[in-house]
């Protein structure tokens, strides 16, 4: 018998023996990266997401020792990496968005965004 062999296992395992900077670059970065790109604004993008400014910036920052490269200079607008960057990011955050909504129709729960407007 072989055993069995999970990738997502294997994986966890690689990534726990790896250095920060080799490790896998999560959801959550890239959406705060998008929302600060996107806001130009750690303090909005924090508020928005109820946590620290401080959370935001290392969240960021990991991400950029990931890539090795800065992706928002030090005003908060994006490097010329940032801006190609934030395209795949941008597309990323959304499929993972949209799959997370067509699982919740699946099981029933209505989920989404709701856009008002006043006229």
């Amino acid at each position: 018998m072989l055993g069995c062999f999970s990738p997502i296992l294997y994986l966890c395992t690689v990534e726990k023996n790896l250095p920060k900077k080799h490790r896998t670059m999560e959801i959550k970065q890239l959406q705060l990266f998008v929302s600060v790109a996107n806001t130009g604004s750690v303090t909005v993008t924090a508020r928005r997401c109820n946590i620290t400014k401080s959370s935001v910036s290392r969240h960021i920052a990991a991400l950029e020792a990931e890539l090795g490269e800065p992706l928002l200079d030090k005003n908060n607008v994006l490097t010329e990496v940032g801006k190609k960057f934030l395209r795949r990011a941008t597309n990323i955050v959304k499929e993972v968005q949209e799959s997370k909504n067509e699982v919740e129709e699946m099981k029933g729960n209505l989920c989404g965004e709701l856009h008002i407007g006043v006229g």
